[in-house]
């Protein structure tokens, strides 16, 4: 996680559970939402692919740099 995640929630977030009040508020919400003509399934997939992509970047990235401290350390 970003250190300046971390750093907007110490400052100030608010940590309660709320995934499972108003369950059906959330419906109405997502139903209001797919009326407006925006496809919450598009939405999602857009997210995952966004995401998927965003973490297997950072992924190599790491391996990479890995891989180069290794060789630096390894004797020739």
């Amino acid at each position: 996680m970003p250190i300046e995640t971390i750093e907007a929630v110490v400052d100030h977030g608010q940590l309660e559970r709320t995934l499972d009040q108003d369950v059906a508020g959330a419906h109405r919400t997502l139903q209001m939402i797919e009326e407006q003509g925006i496809s919450m399934r598009q939405v999602t997939d857009e997210l995952i692919e966004e995401g998927v992509a965003a973490f297997r970047a950072s992924f190599d990235d790491l391996v990479a740099t890995i891989d180069s401290q290794r060789k630096a350390l390894t004797p020739a």
